[in-house]
């Protein structure tokens, strides 16, 4: 099989960008924990778009921790708890997990300041 082939080949059996995180990795950060809850839950992303009120984009950017695509620290921390009421996950455990320019966790009071 030419290069060519073995790329496609390969793209062919990708995970789908929606797709859970593996198994035997444990999500760290706010995007992911909110992937896979909302994979665990059998929901899509314009399904939670939909019940959050929230553009298709302004989801993808919370699930793959990019802040800087959002509008601001306090309407990130809304969509983040928003999200997480919504999954019933641990509003104060995601809050937590969030990363800002993929450092470690910032630490944010659910509803307060860093």
């Amino acid at each position: 099989m030419n290069e060519i082939g073995q790329d496609i080949a390969s793209y062919k059996d990708a995970p789908p960008r929606d797709a859970a995180p593996p198994q035997n990795v444990a999500p760290t950060t706010a995007g992911q924990i909110l992937s896979a809850a909302r994979n665990q839950a059998g929901l899509t992303i314009s399904e939670v778009a939909q019940y959050l009120n929230l553009s298709i984009s302004t989801v993808q950017a919370i699930e793959d921790d990019e802040y800087d695509l959002l509008p601001g620290e306090t309407f990130v921390r809304g969509y983040i708890v928003a999200y997480a009421k919504l999954l019933k996950q641990d509003e104060q455990q995601v809050i937590n997990s969030i990363r800002v320019d993929n450092k470690s966790p910032q630490k944010i009071k659910a509803g307060g300041v860093p």
